[in-house]
């Protein structure tokens, strides 16, 4: 493990047990979208565009704003749900509650539980 990783693997590691122990509100940059995970999430998994967090569609709940969504169609033939806030543009969530069991939310978007 290089230099550069184990400091990026100690945030993760963090981040998760953080979530376990309480429930955890996000939203755009703007402030004028914002939603609660009621539960710990699922998985927390990087890719090289960001840590994405996925919880149960059932544990997610929109709290303040109205986003906007687009659609885009997947490889499996299915069509995703990005949702955006439409004031600064941020992606806050991908997804549909009520056709999907789980959500994605980037953890970028979550708050600290000190805020």
């Amino acid at each position: 493990m290089g230099p550069n990783c184990a400091p990026n693997l100690m945030r993760h590691n963090a981040m998760a047990d953080r979530a376990q122990n309480h429930s955890r509100t996000g939203g755009c940059q703007f402030g004028g979208v914002r939603y609660e995970l009621r539960a710990p999430p699922l998985k927390i998994y990087s890719r090289s565009f960001g840590i994405s967090v996925i919880v149960r569609a059932t544990a997610f709940a929109l709290t303040r704003g109205s986003p906007q969504r687009w659609c885009r169609p997947t490889d499996s033939g299915r069509t995703l749900n990005c949702y955006f806030c439409p004031n600064c543009g941020s992606r806050v969530w991908h997804g549909e509650a009520a056709r999907d069991a789980t959500l994605s939310t980037r953890a970028a978007r979550l708050m600290s539980p000190s805020m």
